[in-house]
Formats: C-alpha cells, structure tokens, sequence
C-alpha cells in the first residue's frame, strides 16, 4: 500500500512539475516497466536469454529516447552509439564470464531471508542470464550520457553552424568529460546502495578482506560497475563523432 501512494504521488509530481515532458516521462516509465516484466515471462517461455535481451533493450530505447525525445538527429546518434557499445560491451562480458566461469547465485544471496527457500535450479543458463543483467544494468548510465552528449552538440551547432565536424566532435568531448566523473559515482554508490546490508552482514561476520574480494558476489558486483564504466567512458567519444558526422552532414 505504501509503495503504491509512493508511486502515484511521484506520478503526479512528474505531471505538475514536469509538464508536458513530465507527462511523456511518466508514460516512458510505466512502459519500461510493462517492457521489462514482459521480457522476463518471455526469457522463461523461451529460454533464450539473449534474443529476448535484445528486444526488450530495443523496447527500452524505442520508449526513452525516441518516444519521448522524437525521432530527429540527437537521438538517432545515441541511439546509434548506444548499439555498438553494448555490443562490444557484451561480447567483452560472454568472454570474460566464460573465462572466469562467473555466474549464478554469489554468497550474498545466502542471507536472503526469501532467495534463502526458493528453488535455484531454473533451467537456464547462469552465465547469459548475468550478460543480459550487465547490459540491462549499462544501459540507462550509457544512455543518459550518451543523449546528453548529442543534445549539447546539436544545440552548440545550432547557434553555431558554421563549426566543422572536428571542432563540433571536440565540443561533445569536452561535454562527455565534464559528466563522466558523475556518471561513475552515480554507478558506484547505486551498486553499494543496493547491497549496503549485506555488506554490513559482512562485516559483522568479521569477514576478512581476502575473503571478500574472493567472494563470487563481490566479483559480479565489481565486474558490473567496471563494465557500466568503460561503456560510459567509451560511449562519449563514439557519440561526439557520430553526432557530429550527421549534424554536418549536407544530406
């Protein structure tokens, strides 16, 4: 009950104080949920984790950054950008999880008073299932950064059209630079938010620090804030030089 008069008072919110983008927001949010609990139902319909990943990411984009921002030169940037990290991002991750055979429930999950009785032997494959988390868990850092990227470029360009393509892609660098720093405290502190208790469990087990940096937990929880970082660091000069490619462009 509390979690919904939450919701609806921040639904409201988003409709007073946001306006019309405010409103556009709200239905990106209700739609990325619907999204995201239709591709769960699908993964264990299916079993295939990746092609569903695929669409469910593209349903996210479609809502985000099209839906809601229109269809024009800044989104068809990032929209480009965002595809070929995640890409490289998730080959990087299908290599190094096999290599590392990390996957599957970590020593966290043992204090779980709910996971603790639930069955975990669900007929798909742990290490898919932790690269479909790793780009799902990316994609709003990258994207966020990569449309703030284009925007900024397409209005610099805007009130500057006679800026070439090489001094408007060092624009949208420096842009990239100056959010980075946040996006990867944002990625940081929302990885240690969600598993501040269990790392007081830790503690008060008296966990030493090789055991912690051993654990499988740990490993999955630092190998998805490396990826969320490098897609973040790697989207920003990928979508300066997109974006300035096609806002020069005659055609």
């Amino acid at each position: 009950m509390i979690i919904f008069v939450l919701l609806m008072i921040l639904l409201f919110l988003l409709g007073i104080i946001g306006d019309e983008r405010g409103v556009a927001s709200m239905f990106t949010f209700l739609g990325n949920i619907v999204v995201f609990f239709v591709s769960l139902v699908a993964i264990f319909r299916t079993g295939n984790v990746y092609a569903v990943t695929f669409v469910a990411i593209m349903g996210f984009l479609l809502l985000t950054l099209f839906a809601q921002n229109g269809f024009n030169k800044k989104t068809i940037s990032a929209f480009s950008a965002i595809i070929v990290i995640l890409s490289i991002v998730g080959i990087f991750s299908v290599i190094l999880i096999k290599a590392s055979s990390m996957a599957g429930f970590g020593d966290m999950y043992i204090y779980d008073e709910e996971v603790a009785f639930l069955e975990n032997k669900i007929g798909i494959s742990a290490q898919s299932l932790l690269v479909a988390s790793i780009l799902i868990g990316i994609l709003g850092a990258i994207t966020d950064t990569a449309l703030s990227v284009s925007s900024t470029m397409y209005e610099v360009y805007k009130h500057n059209p006679a800026l070439d393509a090489g001094e408007l892609n060092r624009s949208g660098k420096h842009v990239g630079w100056d959010i980075l720093g946040t996006t990867f405290s944002t990625l940081v502190f929302a990885e240690i938010g969600q598993g501040f208790f269990i790392w007081l469990i830790f503690a008060k087990n008296k966990y030493t620090f090789i055991s912690l940096i051993n654990s499988k937990s740990f490993l999955q929880q630092t190998f998805l804030i490396i990826m969320a970082s490098l897609g973040s660091l790697l989207i920003i000069p990928l979508t300066s030089r997109i974006t300035a490619k096609i806002l020069t462009s005659k055609k």
